[in-house]
């Protein structure tokens, strides 16, 4: 396919690169930091741009990779334009599609579902792809790509799409800021959070067979409040990780009562 991107971050520059690999033809990238656009562009043979009004119409697939509030703007801008491309799609795991409805009639979303923090080309064929179509032309475009670059793919709605992102925000990024406090007690505490990572491992590996809610072990699920009560003590000098613990073994507790 001839595809054109329009974003200069983790996502746009990631996705280009594989969409490269795949030996699909990368015809712009679109930054209004050209520097930026250069940098991704020369890694795939593209031309880089720095305006909106500079897109080339002639590609199957222009996909807008920015930040979500980013997105109206673009869309706009380029309905102003009254260029008519063939399908666009965003990448955008909270955005509705039909943000993208006044381009056309073929558009949808095409959203990785991971962090592009540090990917490995071997990252690819784990990523779940999920795409969203607003017809059948659509439909047909982007899974045929999904399907290209990954081995998990799945026609999602914008309803459900929200929901997974919105779990994967959870997931991901409360999760790591949970490592984060807690990396910071252990090495209070003259200890390494390396020791932890069999356990988390470990966790993860249990909730990939079983439902995580049949799984649940700890103080707040047996009831026990006098360890519960001594944590928090503990955690008294780091109140951030003190105030999670609270809320935690509460929501536990409630769970299971």
């Amino acid at each position: 396919m001839r595809i054109s991107i329009i974003g200069a971050g983790n996502v746009a520059r990631n996705l280009a690169i594989q969409l490269h690999r795949k030996g699909h033809q990368i015809i712009q990238i679109c930054n209004r930091t050209h520097s930026k656009a250069k940098l991704i562009a020369n890694k795939v043979n593209a031309k880089a741009i720095a305006q909106l009004s500079g897109l080339d119409s002639n590609v199957d697939l222009l996909i807008i990779s920015i930040a979500d509030d980013a997105i109206k703007k673009v869309v706009e801008t380029i309905a102003k334009d009254d260029k008519k491309f063939n399908c666009i799609a965003h990448t955008s795991g909270s955005t509705s599609s039909q943000i993208l409805k006044k381009l056309g009639r073929s558009y949808g979303v095409f959203y990785p579902l991971q962090t592009f923090k540090k990917i490995i080309k071997a990252d690819w064929e784990t990523i779940p792809l999920l795409y969203t179509g607003s017809n059948k032309k659509s439909k047909k475009l982007l899974q045929t790509l999904a399907n290209d670059i990954s081995n998990l793919v799945a026609e999602q709605n914008d309803e459900q799409r929200k929901a997974l992102h919105l779990s994967a925000v959870i997931m991901n990024n409360f999760i790591n800021h949970l490592f984060c406090l807690n990396n910071d007690w252990i090495s209070k505490n003259k200890s390494v959070f390396k020791y932890l990572i069999p356990l988390i491992q470990k966790t993860i590996d249990n909730a990939l067979s079983n439902n995580p809610c049949k799984l649940q072990t700890g103080p707040a699920r047996r009831g026990d409040v006098k360890i519960i009560d001594r944590h928090l003590k503990e955690l008294e000098s780091f109140e951030a990780l003190q105030n999670i613990y609270a809320t935690f073994s509460e929501s536990i507790q409630n769970k299971y009562k």
